[in-house]
């Protein structure tokens, strides 16, 4: 199926898939107290109306609008859902339906490879990815490539314009020789301070910390995966 296959699909289904979106996963936690799914998946459909959801296997799974963001589903969830015996996982933001599987090994990856922190219960797959990378390293490839790149990364792959382009191959340079400013500022064939500069400019486009090493991790396998790295210089920075 393609995309708009998909989509059509939920709609003869009376369900319109948002443009863009994320998964959550509600898994119960102790076989010792076993927790209804319907009377879960019911309470879920009460607190966010307009999301879809299914049972699948063991878990409660729903498809939210990004626009939702996750305090605000955290908030509700830890509000008004009723059973203690659960914890969250939640995808990144993605906005394609051929997308869906991998968001849901995504939430996934959340629950099983979060590290335990007191007082949450909702963890994204943010909070995962390190171990996520580490574990598929060593197993059988099951999510796609595109499932792999951060979505600020897509974002600004998204945008047609030669400078933001050129931020990418800024990001580039930087993490090619091991985040040293004054080696990626000779790189790109500008000065030193362009450089902090250009870097300035990428963390207020992506909101991303370039000073985070699991961050920074994560950025060089997006760009390993999209073709900007091994990154070969130029003779037209900009």
């Amino acid at each position: 199926l393609d995309e708009a296959s998909i989509r059509e699909n939920f709609k003869l289904l009376g369900q319109d898939l948002p443009p863009e979106m994320r998964i959550l996963i509600v898994r119960p936690t102790s076989p010792q107290h076993p927790v209804n799914l319907a009377v879960l998946d019911a309470q879920l459909r009460s607190q966010f109306p307009l999301s879809l959801g299914i049972i699948y296997k063991n878990d409660c799974v729903r498809i939210f609008s990004d626009k939702l963001s996750r305090e605000a589903i955290e908030e509700r969830l830890l509000k008004y859902m009723h059973t203690e015996y659960t914890v969250y996982g939640i995808s990144r933001k993605f906005m394609s339906a051929l997308s869906i599987h991998d968001a849901y090994l995504q939430a996934d990856a959340a629950i099983r490879l979060s590290r335990a922190v007191p007082g949450r219960r909702l963890y994204s797959f943010d909070d995962a990815s390190g171990p996520y990378l580490l574990e598929q390293a060593a197993a059988a490839d099951n999510m796609s490539a595109d499932g792999m790149i951060m979505p600020e990364i897509q974002t600004l792959l998204s945008k047609k314009e030669d400078i933001f382009l050129d931020r990418i191959l800024d990001l580039a340079a930087y993490l090619s020789c091991g985040r040293n400013v004054t080696r990626a500022a000779e790189l790109r064939g500008i000065h030193k301070n362009s450089m902090y500069y250009r870097l300035d400019r990428i963390m207020e486009l992506t909101h991303l910390d370039l000073a985070d090493d699991n961050t920074c991790v994560q950025l060089t396998l997006s760009l390993l995966l999209t073709g900007f790295l091994p990154f070969y210089p130029t003779d037209d920075a900009s």
